[in-house]
């Protein structure tokens, strides 16, 4: 018997996949947020009360568990570039582990969440956060970043093994 190795997705089809499921989420998040967002000092500056922010993390966390859990185990962005996600043990990927992942995933974020630390410098150190958790993608073979390294999954091509 011939054990072939996983195709591991690169980060351009992550990256995609990531997009296509942002535009996916934006609606409704746009319209449950909306009574939440004012006009800020500026031209280009908003306003965003907590609300919001439990919106988004909601809507986040029940899209991306409850798709990366199902038979699919890929986001509708990830399945439509034809790519899943894997445990590394081989074992099935169940529920908590999606949550797991999602909890993970959503780590460098976490940041811009404080109040001790002033908007412009939360956002700044978002930002370096994310390139240090995602940064593996680019360089690792099994194409890993932080999140998927703690959570023990991998992305991979190809179709799910039902």
């Amino acid at each position: 018997m011939k054990h072939t190795l996983p195709t591991y997705a690169g980060w351009p089809e992550r990256f995609l996949a990531y997009l296509i499921d942002v535009l996916i989420v934006a609606l409704p998040i746009g319209v449950l947020t909306q009574p939440f967002v004012h006009p800020g000092e500026t031209k280009w500056a908003v306003m965003v009360d907590p609300p919001a922010y439990a919106i988004i993390f909601l809507i986040s966390f029940a899209y991306q568990s409850y798709f990366i859990a199902s038979r699919w185990q890929a986001t509708p962005g990830m399945r439509l570039l034809s790519m899943h996600v894997v445990r590394t043990d081989k074992r099935p990927l169940l529920a908590r582990d999606a949550i797991e992942r999602f909890l993970a995933f959503f780590i460098p974020t976490l940041a811009g969440y404080t109040s001790f630390i002033p908007d412009h410098q939360a956002q700044i150190l978002v930002l370096w956060l994310k390139v240090i958790w995602f940064a593996p993608i680019l360089f690792r073979l099994d194409r890993a970043g932080l999140h998927d390294r703690l959570c023990n999954t991998r992305v991979v091509t190809g179709k799910v093994d039902l």
